[in-house]
């Protein structure tokens, strides 16, 4: 047989890092108590992410080309880059507010170091983007419930509704203790906070020309940087002033009758 095309050794290419990039994520115990077995498993688990990424030059449909595309292309490299800088900036920014209006401040312990913590916030971020909400979750939520919605409703109404499903989602999780045992805990997770992200997330894939790419990066910055950066408890009224002033500059109640890109 002859070598395989071009794109299909791409798309190993890419298995193979995703696989890479979850298998040394694992705890160094659990890699040497599986050994093989969790080499396999991850294996099996990095066909999702690949997958995913490699329908962008794999798939035979124009449209769903396109869609992965929008995933993978970095032709609006500065919103993906800009999503994550806004997240950084928003955590480290509560903690240089007064204190009654912040709260308590928690402030993450990591290796001591300097090298050993790079390689570890940038293997968890890879990690997170891979497996857990960027790949994972924002091409149905920002590639496809989003974009979906907007067709018939203003972005405030559309963001409602991912809110909604995307809340749901987090169900089994939640009901195991995930975001804390008490309902005030849920509320303050899957309303307070997970709603005015939502709506910032919105403004997010229409700034940047429907890009999911952005949206991915600030998904995970959400599940990564609070690991890793200091920041503030009691903050929540910032993430609904941060999404009301979006809303506000961007008119966000109004029907998008142009659907072409926002970004400037």
């Amino acid at each position: 047989m002859g070598r395989p095309p071009l794109k299909w050794a791409l798309a190993s290419a890419l298995w193979l890092a995703c696989w890479a990039i979850g298998y040394f994520s694992l705890a160094p115990d659990i890699r040497e108590r599986f050994g093989l077995a969790a080499a396999a498993l991850t294996g099996v688990v990095a066909l999702i992410p690949a997958g995913i990424l490699s329908a962008a030059f794999l798939a035979s449909d124009s449209g769903a080309r396109r869609f992965a595309s929008s995933l993978t292309s970095f032709v609006r490299w500065r919103w993906a880059f800009l999503a994550a800088a806004l997240f950084a900036l928003f955590l480290v920014g509560t903690v240089f507010l007064p204190e009654p209006l912040r709260g308590p401040v928690s402030r993450p312990r990591l290796p001591s170091a300097s090298n050993a913590v790079a390689i570890f916030v940038v293997l968890t971020f890879l990690r997170t983007f891979l497996y857990a909400g960027g790949v994972g979750e924002e091409p149905g939520w920002r590639g496809f419930l989003l974009p979906t919605l907007q067709e018939r409703y203003s972005p405030l109404v559309a963001s409602l509704v991912v809110w909604f499903f995307w809340a749901l989602w987090h169900l089994p999780l939640d009901v195991t203790g995930y975001v804390g045992n008490t309902f005030g805990a849920y509320l303050d997770n899957r309303f307070l906070r997970l709603l005015p992200l939502t709506v910032i997330m919105t403004w997010l894939y229409n700034r940047s020309g429907g890009s999911v790419l952005t949206t991915a990066v600030f998904h995970t910055s959400m599940n990564t940087f609070p690991s890793f950066l200091p920041s503030a408890a009691g903050v929540v009224w910032v993430l609904w002033l941060w999404a009301a002033a979006v809303s506000v500059y961007d008119r966000m109640w109004r029907p998008r009758t142009n659907q072409s890109p926002l970004i400037r």
